[in-house]
This record gives C-alpha cells, structure tokens and sequence, in this order.
C-alpha cells in the first residue's frame, strides 16, 4: 500500500451521509480501499435477535449477508466478546462461519464499532486471494476510522429516528397551517380523540370524537387534562403529555378513567409540536378507544385460561396440520411439551394402526368446513399407543376462509379397555350359552339314539323267547316229519306189492288210494318236505342272527363301559340294522382288516358307524341317479390305533363346509330333513370319549370318505365311562 488515505477527508464523507444502508456500503468500501483488501462486511448487533446480524457484506462476504454471529462464533464473536480489534495474519488462526463460507481468508481483521463502552457493530475486511500483513499503521488507521463509522453510524441512526419523528412533526405543523376547516375534516375523521395541549397542560383544542367521548369538557374554560380525563387535582404519573413537553419525544400510555359511570380504556400517544424557538410549545394528544379490544383480549385471555385448562386435550392447527397451540391436558395425555410439537405435524401422533381411510374421510370433512368425530388410535411420546375420542372443526376468518382447525380429544383407553373386556365377557357368556343348548341338544339326540339302541335290544329280547320255541319245536317236526316219511316208505312198498293182486276189492282199494294222494298232493309234499324243512332252518338261523346282531349292537349290557370290542362285527352288525335305510340306494363293499379287539364303549361306536352309514346313504340318494351307489367300508390298524375308511360314492360337501361339517346343527341336508347333530355326537363320541380322531375329505359330485382313527388300549388314567 502507497499511503493511506487521509483520514480527515473519509471522515467528511462519511459523515455527510446520514442514509444507514448507503452508509454501511461506503465504510466496507472505503475501508477495503483503504487497506488495498477485496473483501469485507459490517455486523450490527440486532436487540431482538440478540446476536450480531451482517448488515453488508463485499467479496467473499456478500454470501453472509442477513446471517447471525453468536457471542463466540467467528471474527465478529472474537470482537463483539472482548471488545478489541482481533487480526489474523495466519488462515490456520482464522475462525469463520463454515456453513456460510467455503473458504477461509488468508488474512483478516475485525474492529469494533462502539457506542460508549458497548460493542454495537463490526467492521471487517479481509485477503481471500492472497496473504496480506496487517502493519501497525493500518490497523491503527483502522482503529480510527471504527471510531468515526460509529459515530456517524450513531448520527445516521439518530436522523432515522428524527426523520421519522420529523414526518409526524411536519403532518402536524402542516395540519396547524391549513385551513380551520381543512384541519377541522381531517381531524374528525381520522377515528380517534384528538386534543391539543399548552404548557399549562390546558386542553385548548379537542376534535368531534373526543367531545363525543367526553361531552362535558369546555374547552372555553381551559381545563386541566388531568382534570378533564381523570378528575385529579394534579398530573398523572407517567402523563405522556408532561413528558413530551419535558424532552420532546412521543410518548404513549394506557388509562382507564370512569365516563358517566362506566370504565373506559384509552390508548394515548403524545406528539410535540415545537415552536420557532425550538421549544415544545404545545402538545397534540391522540386518544384512542381501546375498551372493546381489551375485553376481546380479556376475553380471549379467560378463554385462553379456560382451554389451558380444559379437561380435554386441544390442539390448533394450520390448515396443512402444523400444529400451533397445545393446551396441558395434551400435554397430559401425548407427554409432548408445547414446545416439542410446536410447528410439527400432527403425523408425529399417529400409530400406523388406523386406517388410512379414515384420515381420508377426517381431512375431506373438515377441508368441507364440517365437523369431524371419531376414535383414533395414537402414539404417545414414549410409544405407548392410546385411543382418542376426537372432535375436529375448521376455525374461519372474518372472510370466512378456513385458517385453523381444532381438535379437541379425550383418552378413553380405559373405556376402551373396559368394552373389549365386557365385550370378551359377553362372547364367554354366548359361548358358555350355546355350549349348554349344544350339550343339551347332544343329551337329547344321545338319548334318541341310546333308546333306538334300547328298542333294538328289547325288540331282541323279546323275539329271542319266542324263536327259540320256534326252533326247538321246528327241529322236533322235522324228526317227526322224519318218521312219517320213513312210514310211507314203508305203505309205498306194500302198496307196491298190493298192486299184482288179482281181488277185486283190493285193487278198488287200490285205486281209491291212488285217487286220493292224486287229490292231496302226497307225491308232491314228500317231493318239497326237505327243501321246505331246509329253508325253514335256513330263515329260523338268519333271524337268530338278526336277534344276535341286535343285541350286539345295542350293546344293553355294558352300555357306559369300556370292554374289549371287535370293530369289524360292530361294522357287520350295525350294516344289518341299517340295511333297510342302504339297501334302495347302495351297494356295499367290505374289506375288513385283520385288527385286534379296542378298548371302547361298543355301543357308542356303533352309533358312529349308524350315523354315518345312514348320512352316506342319504348322500347317494340325493345325487339322484337311476343306478345304485357304492359305499366302502375298509379297516386296518397299526401299533397303536384301528382304522376305519367309509367311502361314499353321493353328491360330497363343498370346499367352504367340510371344515363345519361337525359343528353342532350344521348339515348339508335340505330343511326339514337331519338334525345337524350325529356327526357333532359321533365327533364327541371318537375325540373327547375315546381319544381319537375322526376327519372328512370331500369333492363334489364324487363322494366323501370319513376317517376314524381309534387306539387300540385306553391311557390309563382316562376315564373308564364316557363323560
């Protein structure tokens, strides 16, 4: 650098410019200039934010501008923390902003800006390209010339204010030099109260509001403004008027004073009007009627307190579901803080768990301008998922535009939690309910069937007395019939001889008795005497085994025991007793296996096997074809279990039923026609009486095959009878 410029002459410029944005240019500019630097920025510190604030920035630093520096961030932090100038000639020292700046200066220096003792601002400038030395001279030039910005950014501040205040001077002083009436139309019709005050603070002008507001004030007697407005004997404390004729500043205040018995609340603000000497001569006062909107605010406060504190969780939102306000029930119930959802979605509350459709349905209803209710199931902050019973209604503006929703939501988890509990104690009551009518309904039909099996066995008994007669006294015919024969046999033989005798009268005789076995028949029923004698012991054996297999299958003796019992006779006997309900319909097919003798209630199973002979029956009927069906009956076992496989050849059960088909009054039969239950009492009787197991395999229009499965020994600790 050649020489540095005169300080003198940087001083006038820029103190003759009094534009603050302008300013703040020219100081980055002439200080750049100065120290032959490229780049450089002014920080000013901002009150509200409470940081420093890059009001301009030049070179590398126009990325910084509009961004804040903490107490300890960068060159600006540095200076603003100890109040001293801060030089680095060396990049590795240079502490910058990094989420703004790519780069680091080679060099830099930041000096700063004071008003008094307090740091207000920071002028840097600073080599990006290349490394310059900072010597004693410049950053003594540098110094000096921090001193003059201040203060000329401090004047510059100052006919900001002036400026603004000199426009409210020069709309009054121009309003005081127009016309009465001009001043007279403008003043009525701004809508507030306006009066002006001397020195003596005398009201010597009011305007048509405030003589509205205040009907008794003669502005012809002078009267005091405390007077007038409060009905006090001396100034207010803090009176606006009073301190604005003390320093010439505008002032502002808020009183309450009593107008014919009612509480009124003003907002007064004060202007100066000065005099040609400079002097506050007099003082214009704007009154403004502030009552309603302080019970709207005092109003809203109360309901504000009231929501705060409402039983109910609230919540307000933008209308894209931005939460904005939470009341401490929310609180209460989500353990999110107000702050913590402040500005967030309303999402961070769902669980995933309800469906999307109702969202849908929710944000149409409420984007319609109509109130939305329901229960939504929501996550809290420590993940815990609660139900909300929920009331959500569009809030609209003056223009009647929608700008908010509120929620209002109560937990009812507990409610909840409470009606699944009555509702689970209900389904064990109708469970509890239809297992007794089922249990019922199975004793009812057991008991059918267990006396069918007490009618087979009376019916047994009762023919067995009488057959045994029948068979002991058919075998003595027979004999008899035997020895009748036999004497024929012999009269044949003398007949015989009769027949070469010469007498007469003893072929007479002869011939009458040719004539008469002619008559009877006698050759014939000595011809049909053995067959008839054989067919009759023949049917006398089948209905003893019919009686025999009555018995059997009624089991009458040991009804509610378990004893050895043969599965393959149980089959044979239960066939005959069913044979009538088979024989019209289907042919029967037996492969009976080699199986050891069970443990079982004989008497049960064969109701099983009825059951289920009968419905195959029936099936075959149904399919309603002109030849006859076939039913396979198959048994075989292994270690431990017998096998039994009934195949049908009828119409089968569709896919969707064969799970149900033992269910307790579920059937496939057409109404009116089976009562639902054997096949739930024959499942009863295989799985819970005997330990086994019984399954279906269907398809339509080929047929069904049951499977019962039973163990050959009983555990045991099971139960000897049947529950």
């Amino acid at each position: 650098m050649a020489e540095l410029t005169s300080l003198h002459q940087v001083a006038l410029k820029i103190m003759s410019q009094l534009d603050i944005n302008n300013l703040l240019e020219d100081i980055v500019i002439r200080a750049m200039t100065t120290v032959g630097a490229t780049d450089g920025f002014v920080d000013l510190f901002d009150d509200e934010l409470q940081a420093m604030v890059t009001r301009t920035g030049v070179g590398a630093y126009s990325k910084l501008i509009g961004s804040t520096t903490n107490f300890t961030q960068g060159i600006s932090g540095i200076v603003w923390s100890s109040g001293l100038t801060n030089v680095s000639n060396e990049e590795h020292n240079i502490d910058v902003n990094a989420d703004w700046l790519a780069a680091k200066p080679k060099s830099a220096i930041g000096i700063p800006l004071k008003t008094g003792t307090k740091v207000t601002g920071v002028l840097g400038v600073g080599f990006f390209q290349e490394s310059r030395h900072f010597t004693p001279a410049v950053i003594e030039w540098l110094n000096k010339f921090a001193d003059l910005v201040s203060i000329a950014l401090n004047n510059a501040s100052l006919h900001t204010a002036v400026q603004k205040e000199l426009l409210v001077r020069k709309w009054v002083e121009e309003a005081l030099q127009t016309t009465q009436d001009r001043y007279r139309t403008l003043v009525d019709n701004i809508g507030v109260g306006v009066t002006l005050i001397n020195r003596n603070m005398e009201i010597i002008s009011t305007n048509t509001q405030l003589t509205k507001w205040f009907p008794n004030i003669d502005i012809n007697k002078r009267p005091k403004c405390h007077q007038a407005f409060e009905s006090r004997f001396e100034i207010c404390e803090n009176c606006p008027v009073s301190k604005t004729f003390h320093d010439g500043s505008i002032n502002e205040k808020i009183t309450t004073p009593v107008v014919d018995g009612v509480t009124k609340c003003y907002r007064v603000v004060s202007w100066p009007v000065m005099g040609r000497d400079g002097i506050v001569s007099e003082v214009i006062e704007m009154v403004e009627d502030i009552s309603e909107r302080r019970q709207t605010e005092e109003q809203l406060l109360k309901l504000s307190r009231a929501v705060d504190q409402s039983s109910s969780g609230v919540l307000i939102t933008d209308v894209h579901g931005n939460i904005e306000y939470t009341n401490r029930k929310f609180s209460k119930i989500t353990g999110y803080s107000s702050e913590e959802v402040s500005g967030k979605s309303t999402r961070l509350l769902k669980s995933g768990l309800v469906s999307e459709e109702i969202y849908k349905s929710l944000w149409n209803t409420v984007l319609a301008g109509k109130e939305w209710r329901g229960e939504l199931y929501n996550r809290k902050k420590d993940g815990k998922l609660y139900w909300a019973w929920a009331s959500i209604s569009p809030i609209r503006s003056s223009s009647n535009e929608i700008t908010h929703f509120v929620a209002i939501q109560e937990d009812i988890t507990l409610r909840k939690k409470m009606e699944e509990e009555i509702k689970k104690t209900n389904l064990q009551l109708q469970e509890t309910l239809d297992t007794l009518g089922r249990t019922q309904s199975q004793l009812i039909q057991q008991e059918k069937l267990a006396g069918i099996g007490q009618l087979a066995a009376g019916v047994a008994h009762e023919i067995n007395n009488p057959l045994g007669f029948v068979i002991s006294n058919f075998d003595t015919l027979a004999k008899y019939l035997d020895r009748i024969g036999d004497t024929l046999t012999v009269y044949r033989d003398w007949k015989s001889d009769m027949e070469k005798s010469s007498d007469p009268n003893i072929q007479d005789w002869v011939s009458k008795l040719d004539k008469t076995e002619k008559e009877k028949k006698v050759k014939l029923i000595l011809e049909d005497l053995p067959d008839l004698i054989k067919e009759s012991n023949n049917g006398l054996d089948r209905v003893s085994k019919i009686v025999k297999e009555l018995r059997a299958f009624s089991r009458v003796d040991n009804q509610n025991n378990f004893e050895d019992y043969d599965v393959n006779a149980g089959i044979e006997s239960t066939l005959l007793v069913a044979r009538n309900e088979i024989k019209y319909w289907a042919e029967v097919e037996i492969e009976l296996g080699n199986i050891p003798l069970i443990q079982a209630v004989g008497g049960a199973i064969n109701q099983v096997f009825l059951n289920i002979f009968v419905n195959a029956a029936q099936a075959i009927k149904l399919k309603n074809t002109e030849s006859l069906g076939l039913i396979r009956i198959k048994t075989y076992s292994d270690e431990k279990n017998i096998y039994c496989e009934i195949t049908d050849s009828g119409i089968g059960i569709p896919a969707d039923q064969v799970n149900k088909i033992f269910n307790p009054f579920f059937t496939t039969k057409p109404v009116g026609q089976g009562t639902g239950l054997g096949l739930s009492i024959s499942y009863d009787i295989i799985i819970t009486k005997h330990h086994g197991d019984i399954n279906v395999t269907s398809r339509v229009g080929v047929g069904t095959t049951f499977t019962i499965k039973l163990p050959i020994k009983q555990v045991a600790h099971w139960s000897k009878e049947p529950e």
